[in-house]
C-alpha cells in the first residue's frame, strides 16, 4: 500500500500536469503529512482534518479555511485510492472566512527591509535583496518572481515576461531605468559567483539553484524581525505578499493625487498585476482607509460640482 507521502507526490504530479503550480500546496500539505504520521492515524477523518487545519490556534480563521481547502482537494484524490477517506464538506469553515486587510509597507519600512537583508549572515543576501526590491517595484507575486528564468528578463528592452502565471496567463512588465541598472548589476555579480549554475533561474542561491518558497518565506520573516517590523500591532502579521499589496495601493493613491481618470487607469493596473478581474483591483478601495477617503473626496467634489 502506498504511504501518504507517496500519495501526495502522485497528487501533486497529476495536478501539475494539468498546469497548476502548487508551490504553496506542496509546503502546506507536506506539513499535513508530518501531522498525519505523528497522529499514527490509519486514514483521514473530517475531525482529524479540522484539528490540523485550525493551527496555529491564534491564526486568522481565513488561514484555517485556506489550509482546509488545500487538504480537501488532496482528500478527494486520496479517497479514490482508499474509500475510508473522509473529504471535509465544502462549507465547513466558510462562515469564518474574511479576506484579511493588506498590510501596507511605508517607503521607510521597505528601506529597512532592504537594509536588514544586506546584513544577513549569508552569501545569498544579494539575491534576497534583489527579490524584495523587485517585488516592491513591480507588484509581482512571489511565485512569479521565483519562476523567472534568464530568458524572461530582457534588460536591453527593459521588460520582464511573466509566463504561465495564475490562471495560466502571461504578461509583460516594463522596468524603470533604475530597476534595469540594479538588475544588470545583480546579473554581473551573480555570474561571478555562479559561473556554472545548476538552474536557468534568474534568481539563484546557495550552489546555483532556484530559491524555494519555503526558504524565501522563512528568510523574509527573519528579515522582518531584524528590521523590527514583525512586532507592529496589526490584525495580521506583515507578509511578503504585502509588498504586492503595497505596490498596488501606492499606484492607486498616485492616480487620485494626480487627478487622473481612476476608472481608466485601474483597468491598466489590473492587467499589469495579472488580476483575473478588475474587481480584484477595486477591492483595494474598500480595504485601505486612505484609498476610501480619497475616493469619497473625489465623489463629493463631483457631486458638488454637478449641483
Amino acid at each position: 500500500m502506498n504511504t501518504v507521502g507517496t500519495i501526495l507526490k502522485d497528487y501533486l504530479a497529476l495536478r501539475r500536469s494539468l498546469g497548476f503550480k502548487l508551490q504553496k500546496h506542496e509546503t502546506t500539505l507536506g506539513e499535513f503529512v508530518s501531522f498525519f504520521r505523528a497522529q499514527k492515524a490509519s486514514y483521514l477523518t473530517t475531525g482529524l482534518a479540522l484539528r490540523w487545519a485550525r493551527n496555529p490556534k491564534d491564526a486568522d480563521p481565513a488561514w484555517w479555511t485556506d489550509r482546509l481547502g488545500m487538504l480537501r482537494g488532496f482528500a478527494a484524490y486520496w479517497k479514490t485510492l482508499d474509500p475510508r477517506i473522509e473529504v471535509p464538506p465544502l462549507r465547513l469553515l466558510l462562515p469564518q472566512y474574511k479576506r484579511p486587510s493588506p498590510y501596507i509597507y511605508t517607503g521607510r519600512q521597505i528601506c529597512q527591509i532592504l537594509a536588514a537583508t544586506r546584513q544577513l549572515a549569508s552569501g545569498d543576501n544579494l539575491t534576497y535583496w534583489t527579490l524584495w526590491g523587485l517585488l516592491a517595484v513591480t507588484g509581482m507575486r512571489v511565485g512569479e518572481a521565483l519562476a523567472l528564468n534568464d530568458e524572461d528578463v530582457d534588460l536591453k528592452q527593459g521588460t520582464i515576461t511573466v509566463r504561465d502565471a495564475k490562471l495560466s496567463t502571461s504578461r509583460r512588465l516594463p522596468l524603470h531605468p533604475t530597476t534595469r541598472r540594479i538588475l544588470r548589476r545583480y546579473v554581473q555579480q551573480r555570474r561571478r559567483r555562479f559561473p556554472r549554475p545548476k538552474s536557468s533561474s534568474f534568481l539563484l542561491i546557495v550552489d546555483g539553484r532556484r530559491p524555494s518558497h519555503a526558504v524565501v518565506w522563512k528568510t523574509f520573516q527573519r528579515v522582518l524581525t531584524e528590521a523590527g517590523i514583525d512586532s507592529l500591532s496589526h490584525q495580521k502579521s506583515p507578509r511578503i505578499h504585502d509588498l504586492r499589496h503595497s505596490f498596488a495601493v501606492n499606484a492607486l493613491i498616485g492616480f487620485y493625487r494626480k487627478g487622473q481618470d481612476v476608472d481608466r487607469r485601474i483597468h491598466a493596473l489590473s492587467t499589469y498585476l495579472g488580476h483575473k478581474s478588475v474587481r480584484c483591483t477595486y477591492w483595494y478601495l474598500t480595504s485601505v482607509p486612505e484609498l476610501m477617503s480619497l475616493a469619497l473626496a473625489r465623489l463629493e467634489k463631483k457631486i458638488g460640482g454637478a449641483s
